[in-house]
């Protein structure tokens, strides 16, 4: 009698578990597809496998912001609703100690108002330079006192850890499979929601490695791109993505293991050093200095990424390419049709330690490459701006008229 009542309890169980859980996932939005959805490096890999695999691009675990499914995990959990945390009397004694924490923050902050220190930063600097950091030295958090140090030594990085002109000259990768690679990281970095640091530093622990590997296989070309990115990820991100979804988004032409492989490999050989600076970080110092505005300082961020897939420039300093990204981002946003450097200050020349005449050969490639990227194969970068995010820079019109036209020609 027990067995056929306990019987009767699986019979009637089962199918109410099955129908909660279609209906998560009916939630969810979530179903079987063999489809991949991006092509992937026809160009390189030439083994395609394409598992049947859960759809990671639902928009509503991206905005929801969900942990990334991984194997073993049930679907269920992502349904669960947490209760709402009643108020108590430990609650307000926690806002209170965040109220004193606070008052004390803006206490430390008024009493640096009086520091002899912010009259000394002053003293040293030309009186026809601007300021650009006189707001920040009452704020202790911005180490406004440290800031000219900190990126005279980000120069000093970059002359110490220099990536070689056309350094893939006895290599078996070409500069146009590395353009391909870089142009499919920009699609992975944007389906994952990377920051635009992991996208740069990426790029440099790539250059980095073909540079200084004694053999480079082009058919394992994409696991290296992946592993760089990988890198990059634990460097700069909070939260990195599952190894498996960085398989299941390569196609599956490596497993974990090589990319676990790789890894180690690609450490060893960069001499575990991930130092480099990127062009990204002195942008930012520089558009301050050039008091720029929110659309030109997407322009240059623009012009950058486009840098970044352009092989030779390689070998130029970070500083220097920054420079003339900005310039060129000033150029298109003005009315200044005159290539002789009037836009390039002052305070900018002191701040960023060069002048028009020091960039100007990289600014005329930056130049060249902005306009032929509308008839580029390569194409994620200029989809990225096209997005009301970035001002949809990438599609205005100033980027191909006679003033660039005139500015890649010139002399």
């Amino acid at each position: 009698m027990a067995m056929e009542v306990r019987r009767q309890r699986k019979l009637i169980t089962v199918p109410d578990e099955n129908k909660k859980t279609g209906e998560i996932m009916n939630k969810l939005n979530i179903k079987n597809t063999n489809e991949i959805k991006r092509s992937v490096l026809g160009d390189i890999a030439s083994n395609r496998i394409n598992p049947p695999t859960v759809s990671l691009s639902n928009s509503s675990i991206y905005k929801s912001k969900l942990p990334v499914l991984k194997a073993g995990y049930s679907k269920a959990k992502l349904n669960v609703i947490k209760p709402k945390p009643v108020p108590s009397k430990e609650n307000k004694t926690i806002v209170e100690v965040k109220k004193v924490k606070a008052s004390n923050i803006n206490s430390i902050i008024d009493k640096t108002k009086n520091l002899k220190l912010e009259i000394e930063i002053k003293s040293n600097i030309p009186v026809n330079i601007e300021d650009i950091d006189k707001e920040d030295h009452r704020n202790p958090f911005l180490v406004a006192a440290y800031a000219k140090d900190i990126y005279d030594y980000l120069k000093y990085l970059e002359k110490t850890h220099p990536i070689k002109e056309d350094y893939l000259k006895t290599k078996e990768v070409t500069p146009k499979t590395r353009a391909i690679l870089i142009d499919w990281l920009v699609d992975v970095q944007q389906e994952y929601h990377l920051l635009q640091e992991t996208l740069h530093i990426a790029v440099g622990i790539l250059d980095s490695y073909l540079q200084n590997a004694h053999k480079v296989n082009r058919s394992h070309l994409q696991l290296i791109g992946m592993t760089a990115l990988f890198l990059a990820c634990k460097y700069e991100e909070t939260t990195i993505p599952a190894v498996e979804d960085l398989v299941y988004v390569s196609a599956s032409t490596f497993k974990e293991s090589d990319l676990f492989h790789m890894e180690r490999e690609m450490f060893r050989t960069i001499g575990f050093d991930i130092s480099r600076p990127i062009s990204l970080s002195f942008l930012r110092r520089y558009s301050k200095a050039a008091y720029a505005r929110s659309d030109q300082h997407t322009y240059a961020k623009y012009f950058l990424e486009l840098s970044l897939i352009e092989y030779s420039l390689c070998h130029v300093y970070p500083s220097l390419i920054a420079s003339a990204a900005l310039y060129l981002a000033l150029f298109v946003t003005s009315n200044n049709n005159k290539i002789d450097g009037t836009l390039w200050t002052k305070t900018l020349e002191y701040y960023s330690g060069y002048k028009f005449d020091d960039f100007k050969f990289v600014l005329k490639t930056l130049a060249k490459i902005v306009i032929n990227a509308k008839s580029s194969k390569l194409t994620a970068i200029i989809q990225k701006y096209s997005s009301q995010k970035f001002f949809k820079v990438s599609l205005n019109t100033c980027l191909y008229s006679e003033r660039m036209e005139y500015l890649a020609n010139s002399k």
